[in-house]
């Protein structure tokens, strides 16, 4: 039996979006059409969100295509989870250093790294690398999501203060190029925040929508192209 494909979300700092684009991707990859795939998403946050997710799922009677399980579920060992078939596992991983979460980091075969256009966000990235390469995980694929790249009030102020928005995110991407580092880029949308708080897909709530949301159009073309760069069809 072939095992199981497994992606990681992982970066140092909370609220970059990791649990958000774990469900995101979790559904997309076991939708129920003819690419349908079994999806267990592992969650190791301590908040444990994307548990919060299939709870919330649950409660409003909606069908969930894929499972979502505590992170003691996930055997680091034989990079299955327990008691679980799966084409695809996908990890929320804890905001925490490269020390403190090898042992997750080292079953994945592609390491996602969302992050938002901001100093302190660029600095810790830098220290990342810095700290896969110490720990022998420089080899494992990875790529970077520039995540909400719109949404920051500060960009706005930046941009009107000498364009110091622009100067970051071309900072970001001369370094993801320097790593030779592929890179995704998310706008802000509505449809993709209101995923985790109401438990719906942007699919599902477009569906049901009669406004239809004027980001939606954009946001699908922008979740495709990270859907394509993951590998998950």
């Amino acid at each position: 039996m072939r095992p199981p494909r497994i992606i990681g979300f992982h970066s140092v700092k909370g609220g970059v979006g990791k649990s958000t684009l774990s469900v995101l991707c979790a559904f997309w990859a076991g939708r129920e059409d003819g690419n349908a795939k079994q999806v267990v998403l592992v969650d190791t946050d301590p908040w444990g969100d994307c548990l919060k997710f299939q709870q919330k799922r649950k409660k409003l009677e909606l069908s969930c295509p894929f499972t979502v399980v505590p992170g003691e579920d996930f055997d680091l060992k034989n990079k299955v989870v327990r008691n679980l078939d799966s084409d695809l596992i996908i990890v929320d991983i804890p905001p925490r250093g490269v020390k403190a979460v090898g042992g997750i980091l080292r079953t994945c075969d592609l390491i996602a790294i969302p992050n938002r256009v901001g100093g302190t966000e660029f600095d810790r990235l830098e220290e990342m690398f810095s700290d896969y390469d110490a720990a022998g995980l420089g080899k494992i694929p990875k790529i970077l999501i520039l995540n909400e790249i719109e949404s920051r009030p500060s960009n706005l102020i930046q941009r009107w203060f000498g364009g110091g928005d622009q100067t970051l995110h071309q900072n970001l991407l001369a370094f993801a190029k320097s790593k030779n580092l592929p890179v995704v880029e998310i706008s802000a949308s509505l449809d993709y925040k209101r995923l985790m708080l109401e438990a719906v897909s942007p699919w599902e709530w477009h569906k049901k929508s009669k406004i239809k949301k004027y980001q939606s159009p954009k946001l699908f073309r922008e979740i495709q192209i990270l859907f394509d760069a993951l590998g998950i069809p």
